[in-house]
């Protein structure tokens, strides 16, 4: 299973640092089974988080042919009107090529 962490300016770091290590050890731990990758629409490029002083190297593009799952962290802070923050839910990622993936994504 192939991961892609979508990065964006402004994103959470929590969301992305914590899951990308414990995937990253499952795939260690599997033999390969589980690979994972941060990438952004843009392609590589430097992502800065909503923090300021962290950022993180996206190595390629979003690529749903590639991807089993997208994971598409949460922004720092809130977003939007004052008192609400977004919501996360997991929906199909189109295009995939496994009825089971799932993509992260938030609504406002």
């Amino acid at each position: 299973m192939h991961i892609q962490f979508v990065l964006f300016d402004g994103f959470d770091p929590l969301d992305v640092i914590a899951p990308y290590e414990v995937l990253h050890a499952g795939g260690s731990a599997s033999g390969g089974a589980v690979t994972v990758e941060l990438v952004s629409a843009e392609g590589p490029r430097e992502v800065t988080s909503g923090i300021g002083a962290l950022a993180l190297r996206a190595v390629g593009a979003v690529d749903l042919e590639r991807a089993d799952m997208l994971l598409v962290p949460g922004a720092f802070g809130r977003v939007g009107e004052p008192g609400r923050s977004r919501r996360r839910r997991w929906v199909p990622v189109a295009g995939s090529r496994t009825s089971s993936s799932r993509c992260f994504w938030d609504a406002r």
